[in-house]
């Protein structure tokens, strides 16, 4: 027999049922509510909306495609365009059919030329509209209309700001590269080479879109080597050429220099060539993948020789001539040759010819092939009047500081 429940039990029945249902209420009208927010059509959740990007530049290429992103920089034939989902692109003008950039960019022109700390008022500044062969910069005072073909280069204006009014401290802007390799041979006779060179250039400012006011070009190589053999005296070659030059531009390619240059050669019996000259240069071609320069230099040269009664003191001109080549691939050409004539003894001209080719390798690391010959037409008694030298080396690209 199940005994039948009393009030008392009952009144806690009733009162446990109370709490359960004050426990679980809240939790069920929140259910309730949101379970019609979803089946109302009239009423939807708030979700987060993506985060929007301002001041996109638009850019539209003449097959119709369109990219959102940033222009970087741009010049005579190109312009180079950040892309959202493209990454750097650069791209001909030819291909472009409107670009729109609503950030300051300083434009400049074929006919405009600028000069650390002087700046041209002649330089508009302001946002970016190219439609077609037109481009309109949005300046303050108005816009401004030109061709793109009178285009040389677009500008970020907080970068030209920085460059035409900023100074570049001495130690900023060098560029230039480390080599050097060497060589052993273990026999009847024990030969060991070692070779080394340095070259650095600084040109002020560093950029291309401003014209160049001054630029210095340091540069060193040596050879050292000796050949052993047993019972027999050791020979040692000692061989070093070093450069200096300052140039101080006129124009963008017509420039006033001084330079110093040094030489020793154990194979010539040239104890030490010092060389001391003034005059001009002149940059016949500039192209970022081809540069030619010759220069024209009034020269004192001191002469010692291991035979004290060669020495000499002249007085003469050196004409110079340097090239640099830029093949695919970033494999690069470079000489360096001069040819000095004596006035107060014309048969004692002498010429120097550097010639290499850099092929990359690994980052900046690279394989080089460096020729150097060195002729006296009045050597010093007993010695050859030429020494030539083929080098293979690993060379270094210092980065830019």
């Amino acid at each position: 027999m199940i005994p039948h429940p009393g009030p008392r039990a009952k009144r806690r029945e009733a009162g446990d049922g109370r709490r359960r249902l004050r426990f679980i209420s809240p939790a069920l009208v929140l259910g309730l509510l949101w379970g019609l927010l979803l089946l109302s059509p009239s009423v939807q959740p708030v979700l987060a909306a993506p985060p929007v990007s301002i001041n996109q530049d638009l850019l539209t290429l003449k097959n119709g495609d369109t990219l959102k992103g940033r222009l970087d920089s741009g010049d005579a034939k190109t312009i180079t365009f950040v892309s959202e989902g493209a990454g750097k692109l650069v791209i001909a003008w030819t291909y472009v059919k409107s670009l729109r950039v609503p950030e300051a960019f300083a434009v400049l022109t074929k006919t405009v030329r600028v000069r650390q700390g002087m700046p041209n008022r002649e330089v508009p500044e302001g946002s970016l509209d190219v439609e077609g062969p037109t481009l309109t910069v949005g300046t303050p005072s108005g816009p401004v209309r030109m061709p793109v073909a009178d285009v040389t280069h677009l500008v970020e204006a907080k970068t030209y700001e920085k460059m035409v009014y900023g100074v570049e401290h001495l130690w900023q802007g060098w560029t230039g590269s480390l080599s050097g390799g060497a060589s052993f041979v273990e026999a009847t006779q024990s030969l060991e080479t070692f070779n080394f060179g340095i070259a650095l250039t600084r040109t002020i400012p560093s950029v291309s879109w401003l014209e160049p006011d001054d630029r210095t070009i340091l540069g060193f190589t040596t050879t050292y080597g000796t050949i052993s053999q047993p019972n027999t005296p050791s020979i040692s070659t000692s061989i070093y050429h070093g450069d200096a030059e300052q140039d101080e531009y006129f124009s963008r390619d017509f420039y006033a220099l001084v330079q110093a240059l040094y030489d020793h050669n154990s194979t010539t019996g040239l104890d030490l060539q010092q060389i001391y000259g003034a005059g001009v240069g002149y940059t016949v071609l500039r192209h970022p993948t081809q540069d030619l320069s010759f220069t024209l230099t009034a020269s004192y040269i001191d002469q010692q020789y291991q035979v004290a009664s060669a020495d000499q003191n002249l007085i003469g001109g050196t004409f110079t001539v340097t090239y640099f080549y830029k093949f695919p691939h970033d494999i690069t050409f470079n000489e360096n040759s001069y040819i000095t004539q004596p006035f107060n003894n014309t048969s004692a001209w002498f010429a120097y010819l550097s010639a290499g080719l850099t092929i990359p390798v690994i980052d900046s690391l690279a394989f080089a092939i460096q020729a150097i010959d060195n002729y006296w037409n009045a050597p010093a008694p007993g010695f050859a009047n030429n020494s030539f030298q083929l080098n293979a080396n690993l060379s270094y690209t210092i980065p830019s500081f």
